[in-house]
């Protein structure tokens, strides 16, 4: 590839995603995602042709969405038995029709303006907007910085990839056990914690030891962050309801784009102060770890599917196993 221009390279990595427009024709909506926006016509098309496909009865299928859904009673019930729609197939010679009916208070339409406007979409997206910041500052700085500090870069950048190994095969295994929030404050601990450990190392020790020390601590500071984004990419779908995910998911990744844009200057930064940008990356580290307790525990919990479904995320679970009548603020009547 030396002879050809970095355009051109650019130009045919990124047909390759030209494929993607395709899908639209092809996809269709999740069906939790359009019963949770009152896209009832649609839900009810999909279920039809989920049962078409598979040789289902489609009121069977549409029967035990009902079922599943009005477990929060506020969902839907299907019409139609099994021989009202055999006797319409027979009369009209077409695929059976199958409605789904919203059977309880109206759900309100949510916005992406729900994010600022809901005190605990509020909460958990100013959260989730910091976490993904720092943790794209952090990770993608490490590897700038890493050609900069002392000793071999490459030997640097090398250990600096391989710290990503124990993080990748030790964080699932240790959330699923742990639950995601006391993991995700932990590894930011640890972090933050050894970035600033590097920082103090880099401006007052010299010389082979502080050098062999310096690149220990970072190491450790990589591994810690690297599990964060394992952690925060599970985490963060999980926190939202299903008819505000996309705009929660988009948020966060505006704001890590954010801090991949920036990561590049921390190189220029450690060219005239070596322990500033390790100092930025542990001290921001440090400050999301003590803002992941205003976080809802979602291990063992169902994914929300509305507004009041997080307002329950956000109590205890034993709480909703003794009183499952728990009462709520009710927020279904709030406009958006």
């Amino acid at each position: 590839m030396k002879g050809y221009s970095w355009r051109y390279v650019q130009l045919a990595m990124s047909a390759l995603s030209v494929v993607i427009v395709g899908q639209f024709l092809f996809v269709d909506e999740p069906l939790r995602w359009l019963l949770a926006n009152q896209k009832h016509e649609e839900g009810t098309r999909l279920v039809r042709k989920a049962g078409k496909k598979n040789g289902i009865k489609s009121d069977t299928i549409a029967s035990a969405i009902a079922r599943y859904f009005s477990q929060d009673g506020n969902m839907s019930k299907i019409n139609h038995t099994d021989k009202e729609l055999k006797a319409e197939e027979k009369s009209t010679n077409t695929e059976p029709s199958v409605s789904v009916e919203n059977t309880s208070t109206a759900q309100t339409k949510v916005t992406a303006l729900a994010l600022v406007k809901h005190l605990k979409l509020r909460r958990v997206t100013l959260v989730m907007l910091l976490a993904w910041f720092t943790n794209s500052l952090t990770y993608y700085g490490l590897y700038m910085v890493s050609s900069v500090m002392s000793g071999n870069r490459y030997l640097n950048l090398f250990l600096s990839s391989v710290a990503e190994v124990p993080a990748s095969l030790l964080v699932f295994p240790i959330i699923l056990k742990c639950g995601r929030r006391p993991v995700l404050i932990a590894l930011h601990l640890l972090a933050g914690l050894s970035l600033i450990t590097a920082a103090i190392l880099n401006a007052t020790t010299g010389g082979y030891t502080g050098y062999i020390a310096l690149t220990c601590v970072i190491v450790v500071g990589k591994v810690g962050i690297s599990g964060t984004y394992s952690v925060i990419f599970m985490y963060t779908p999980e926190v939202y309801p299903t008819n505000i995910r996309a705009f929660g998911l988009g948020a966060a990744s505006v704001s890590s784009r954010i801090g991949g844009i920036l990561a590049p200057f921390a190189a220029t930064v450690a060219r005239e102060l070596p322990w500033a940008p390790v100092a930025v990356f542990g001290g921001l580290c440090l400050l999301v770890a003590l803002a992941c307790p205003l976080l809802p525990e979602t291990k063992g919990r169902d994914l929300p599917q509305t507004l009041v479904d997080l307002e329950k995320l956000f109590l205890p679970e034993k709480n909703l196993k003794h009183n499952p009548n728990v009462v709520l603020r009710n927020i279904t009547a709030m406009k958006y």
